[in-house]
């Protein structure tokens, strides 16, 4: 590992898609990378947590919501495939709504070395 960034990154796969509430269909996968190689299969699904943040039409928070979102989906592993029913459009089109993984790097021992995270917001 001479060369390459030794900063631990997240990003999604081919994460653009333009937003069309009506046929909302998307799956996110994460590429994680050390030193410009790509570690993904080195890391643990259960190191995977996906959150979801969104705001009413007025703009404000869905807290409830999204914790209650983030329970159904806990256990999604490295990729999460997400629909309308995963945005609780409610009879509007949230004025934000942002999913997040956070992904947990471990070292040969199971010691964590790095959080990073990726998001995908409209």
């Amino acid at each position: 590992m001479v060369e390459g960034n030794p900063e631990f990154t997240v990003e999604f796969e081919d994460s653009d898609y333009i937003f069309d509430p009506d046929r909302f269909d998307v799956t996110l996968s994460i590429i994680a990378k050390l030193y410009n190689t790509v570690i993904t299969s080195d890391i643990l699904d259960a190191d995977v947590e996906w959150t979801r943040y969104s705001e009413d039409a007025e703009g404000h928070p869905r807290t409830a919501s999204d914790n209650a979102w983030a329970l159904r989906r806990a256990g999604a592993g490295k990729s999460i495939r997400l629909t309308a029913e995963d945005c609780d459009f409610n009879g509007y089109i949230p004025k934000k709504i942002r999913f997040t993984a956070t992904v947990t790097l471990r070292d040969g021992q199971g010691e964590v070395v790095g959080t990073e995270s990726a998001n995908f917001e409209y």
